[in-house]
């Protein structure tokens, strides 16, 4: 067997019950998944993604959020979503572009929302799908359709956010502000959207 035949059949990804089963250690250590994506497991016992990825040639690391706020698909999500970002000539570390592409004055937040939507769906299970949608249409777009998703600010979000809140559904909230996020790094991917406003709120 050569060499390069060893280590594919040595490589794995990680699955959701390893995820959880990872203790704490005395010094943070890390797990790999696939393509750059990385778990940070730190002494305090939070687990915390990230992605290893190259930006204008130097090797960096970006943050994904935790688990298991962010769950082991999600976080894949958001490294593919991030790569199309890079892949299109995106620094995602940067917050703001000195200019909102004109495209952008016409996307609504809802068509960004469809379009990733129609990108993204045959790579879900059915029901995966399904579900999302409906925690999206009931709890999201409600309040962000018509708005054009150039101009949407992380105050806006923010009292999105806090409504969603109100109505009791803190898990639910979690969970729409990570699709949230993913249609706004789509969006800045495409070229029609500055920034992702949800990356520096404070956590939920």
């Amino acid at each position: 067997m050569s060499t390069g035949e060893y280590k594919k059949c040595e490589y794995k990804v990680l699955n959701n019950t390893q995820v959880k089963n990872f203790k704490p250690q005395e010094k943070l250590y890390r797990k790999t998944d696939s393509h750059g994506l990385v778990l940070e497991i730190k002494p305090n016992g939070v687990k915390a993604w990230r992605y290893r990825c190259r930006i204008g040639g130097k090797a960096t690391m970006l943050s994904l959020g935790d688990y298991p706020s962010v769950s082991l698909a999600e976080a894949r999500r958001a490294r593919d979503d991030l790569k199309i970002q890079i892949k299109s000539g995106i620094d995602p570390r940067i917050k703001s572009e000195p200019e909102i592409p004109e495209e952008a004055t016409i996307k609504t937040f809802s068509d960004m929302y469809q379009e990733w939507y129609e990108h993204n769906f045959e790579s879900w299970s059915e029901g995966y799908a399904k579900d999302l949608d409906e925690r999206c249409q009931n709890h999201l777009l409600p309040f962000l359709q018509e708005r054009k998703i150039a101009e949407i600010s992380a105050m806006d979000m923010l009292e999105v956010f806090k409504r969603i809140e109100a109505r009791g559904t803190l898990n639910m909230l979690k969970k729409v502000r990570g699709y949230a996020s993913r249609v706004f790094r789509y969006s800045v991917g495409m070229g029609v959207c500055p920034f992702d406003p949800t990356r520096d709120l404070p956590p939920n």
